[in-house]
């Protein structure tokens, strides 16, 4: 959270979300003036609805497609299959290509959009 919003270099606070209650971490006691609050939230995705967009939808497959081929991986390891003894090579060798995908397709997408991870202020 950046409060006072008019200072420079950005003044970042701590703070604590409960509820509707928004808790500031600092000796700075505020006046009700504006703060710009940046925050981080997760997805919704269940068979009623969705919060990530249509055109990402493909990625978000690609990406779980990745991440079980990985898991049967070590899953299939010392199990009779049909596929021989190779199968866990196959299934890793799969998972392993579409996580390379998946996360090439996530770095373009955050270059473009200008996503970037950091801590906004010393713990």
């Amino acid at each position: 959270m950046e409060y006072p919003v008019d200072k420079f270099p950005p003044c970042y606070q701590r703070f604590a979300l409960w509820g509707h209650a928004l808790t500031l971490f600092s000796d700075e006691v505020p006046d009700g003036s504006n703060c710009n609050v940046y925050y981080g939230m997760l997805h919704t995705l269940n068979a009623q609805e969705s919060t990530i967009s249509a055109k990402h939808e493909d990625l978000v497959a690609i990406g779980a497609e990745g991440y079980a081929a990985v898991e049967w991986a070590s899953y299939a390891i010392n199990r009779v299959s049909v596929g021989g003894t190779t199968t866990p090579r196959e299934f890793l060798a799969w998972g392993n290509e579409k996580l390379k995908q998946f996360r090439s397709e996530l770095k373009r997408l955050g270059r473009r959009n200008l996503v970037r991870i950091r801590q906004l202020y010393r713990v």
